[in-house]
């Protein structure tokens, strides 16, 4: 047979005997192909292999890790290294990519360990324990920042460990990541189809990490508003045109590092949250341009510097200063549709516009992004760009495979693109 049946029972538990009987191929070479196994007489052509993986995922199969532990004394391992004091609504959406992942390797005779990453930046000599010892046949970073990463690569090279990128750097050879721009520009396609002119992005720390490193400035008492030209300050490319804000009180030094922090290599330093928020926007970004409309944008900034990067900021969207500078922005550019870094920040949002007397859809649409489960129990139900982070998992562990079979190839990344659920929080205006 040179390719796999459509349908599979799924009454009782597959084992290799059921794959080798539908495949009439030997047990001997389904046992070899799915056990990874390296030695033996039995001998397998890539094209015969390949067909049993796929069929082994179509029919469900699970392998036992424990009888591989007691025949073979021992199973590869791959690590899955993930950020420190990864917990709410990051560990959230990040989970299903983690679950995707552990399916794949599972089918493929590969276990996971969940490792915390303890690289140190300013420690940038030392080498965390998990590379040193080399006890995983293959590591996948979840990405921090394109510092750690960077760091964490060039150790996994040094010391001969295959690797993979989890929604890092899009573009980077041997990552793996979602298309956050194509999201952003998704977003604001649907809003534009239905008849918006008006549309704001509200994103997370914008004014720092998007306004202020182009010179393209917020009014920082406001907190957003149309992007447009501020007097430049030295260094900085000219910002495209707009209209005129107020320079921000941000200091020229300030911006000119956090220019270089997140601009050419330098961009070493910009948080996977940073990444995420600068990339959504983008796409948002360019569909307003390209559409000649302004582009508008509101900065959710916390009050205190001290609030984890790691905790869920959309917390604080709720504190009297926010929900004011919030209603400052509604009340001042009068959007008729709003497009969301996240799920939670969507939620938030139409909590907020209930409470200045507007409904949504009816005054103001919303559009979220990740696509949570609970959007389809929002009231009302959240039009939604879904992020495939099952898929981002599971193209991971096929990219990592292929690296622990047949070494790194330069140029390999592939990027997972979103898709819209359009439901009840948008509607067509005249």
């Amino acid at each position: 047979m040179d390719k796999p049946p459509d349908y599979f029972p799924a009454s009782k538990t597959t084992t290799i005997k059921d794959i080798a009987r539908v495949l009439d191929v030997s047990v001997a070479a389904v046992s070899h192909t799915l056990s990874g196994a390296g030695k033996g007489t039995t001998r397998v052509s890539p094209e015969k292999a390949a067909l049993i993986r796929e069929t082994a995922l179509r029919m469900n199969y699970r392998r036992s890790m424990g009888a591989v532990e007691l025949r073979t004394q021992a199973v590869r391992r791959v690590g899955v290294v993930v950020e420190k004091f990864l917990a709410g609504y990051p560990m959230m959406v990040k989970m299903n990519a983690l679950i995707g992942l552990q399916e794949y390797l599972l089918h493929h005779g590969l276990a996971i360990d969940i490792l915390q990453e303890d690289v140190s930046l300013e420690r940038r000599d030392e080498v965390p324990e998990y590379i040193r010892t080399k006890n995983h046949a293959a590591l996948a970073f979840y990405s921090r920042s394109t510092a750690a990463d960077a760091l964490l690569i060039r150790r996994c090279e040094e010391h001969r460990i295959p690797w993979v990128l989890m929604d890092g750097a899009s573009g980077q050879s041997g990552t793996v990541a979602l298309d956050e721009h194509r999201a952003g520009h998704i977003a604001a396609g649907h809003l534009l189809e239905l008849g918006h002119r008006r549309i704001a992005y509200v994103g997370y720390d914008l004014e720092r990490v998007i306004h202020v490193v182009e010179g393209r400035l917020v009014e920082p008492e406001l907190g957003g508003g149309e992007v447009g030209p501020a007097e430049s300050p030295s260094g900085l490319s000219p910002p495209r045109a707009g209209t005129a804000l107020k320079p921000s009180s941000i200091h020229d030094a300030e911006i000119l590092r956090l220019k270089r922090m997140i601009s050419g290599p330098a961009s070493n330093g910009l948080k996977t949250t940073q990444k995420s928020d600068l990339t959504r926007y983008r796409g948002f970004e360019d569909a307003m341009r390209s559409s000649g409309l302004p582009v508008l944008a509101f900065s959710w900034v916390p009050n205190s510097p001290e609030v984890p990067v790691w905790r869920n900021r959309a917390v604080d969207l709720e504190t009297p200063a926010l929900r004011a500078r919030f209603v400052e922005f509604v009340e001042r550019n009068r959007p008729t549709a709003l497009v969301c870094h996240n799920d939670a920040f969507a939620w938030t949002v139409i909590q907020l516009l209930r409470q200045t007397g507007r409904d949504v859809p009816h005054d103001v649409s919303v559009v979220g992004m990740n696509n949570l489960a609970a959007t389809n129990f929002s009231s009302p139900e959240l039009t939604t760009v879904t992020l495939h982070y099952s898929d981002l998992g599971l193209h991971a562990g096929q990219l990592l495979l292929s690296r622990l079979e047949n070494g790194p190839h330069p140029g390999e990344t592939r990027l997972i693109p979103p898709g819209l659920h359009r439901r009840e929080s948008t509607r067509r205006i005249d």
